[in-house]
């Protein structure tokens, strides 16, 4: 399951800094530039160069 998220205050839990560098202003508007929220069905390290398959099963 993939979909489209705003950022919220869970991403400071991660890192206190995360939510901060996600969001920015425009025309005195909240601009998010992330926002993609997977679910994980296989877990393991993923390292630069690695194949990452998007299995979409939202339908």
């Amino acid at each position: 399951m993939m979909e489209v998220r705003t950022p919220c205050l869970q991403l400071n839990g991660i890192d206190p800094r995360l939510l901060k560098a996600v969001v920015t202003r425009k025309n005195d508007q909240r601009v998010f530039l992330a926002g993609i929220m997977a679910r994980i069905l296989q877990g393991g390290q993923v390292r630069a160069g690695d194949q990452v398959d998007i299995a979409d099963h939202t339908h």
